[in-house]
């Protein structure tokens, strides 16, 4: 691997471990969708209290849902604005860091030296 690669891969690198971080924060189903699973099932089993429950539950469940979308949303932009600045610093890094331009009066053309 030559050095002008090396930086495009180290920044590439360390945008997808930032991504997985920012991943993880997607959350599952809450505690209050959890209690209603648990309830909807009682109820298929025959449960009319817990019929009652789920039924009482569904605004609260509800809610917790659209939060977590929010927050599922939140996460994706984050993602996708870490990646973008992780693509645009690749491209923007010098091909050359620790080397410099030269003019060669014999071949009247730059180098790199």
């Amino acid at each position: 691997m030559d050095h002008a690669t090396a930086p495009l891969l180290r920044r590439l690198a360390g945008a997808m471990a930032l991504c997985g971080l920012l991943a993880a924060c997607a959350t599952g189903p809450g505690p209050t969708e959890q209690q209603a699973n648990f309830l909807a099932a009682r109820c298929q089993q025959g449960d009319r209290m817990a019929c009652g429950q789920w039924n009482a539950m569904q605004p609260a469940v509800q809610a917790e849902r659209s939060q977590q979308a929010q927050q599922n949303a939140i996460a994706t932009g984050l993602i996708g604005a870490a990646a973008g600045a992780a693509v645009g610093a690749a491209v923007a890094a010098p091909r050359h860091p620790t080397r410099a331009r030269c003019w060669s009066p014999y071949h009247r053309r730059h180098y790199w030296c």
